[in-house]
């Protein structure tokens, strides 16, 4: 699920992910797209970003 949505992700300058582009275009804006779709993005991108919370907590 992570690699097939990881097209609308982008690193930010600390590492971390944010949502940059979304699945039906952003001319619709986010507020169009059905929650279902954006819930799950803010899913992956919350998950992916504990993980690397935890892997620089791990390495310091």
């Amino acid at each position: 699920m992570i690699i097939d949505n990881k097209v609308y992700f982008r690193n930010d300058f600390n590492g971390y992910w944010r949502i940059d582009k979304l699945p039906l275009g952003e001319s619709i804006g986010i507020d169009n797209h059905p929650s279902l779709v954006i819930e799950k993005l803010q899913i992956i991108e919350s998950y992916i970003n504990q993980q690397i919370e935890k892997k620089k907590d791990k390495n310091k």
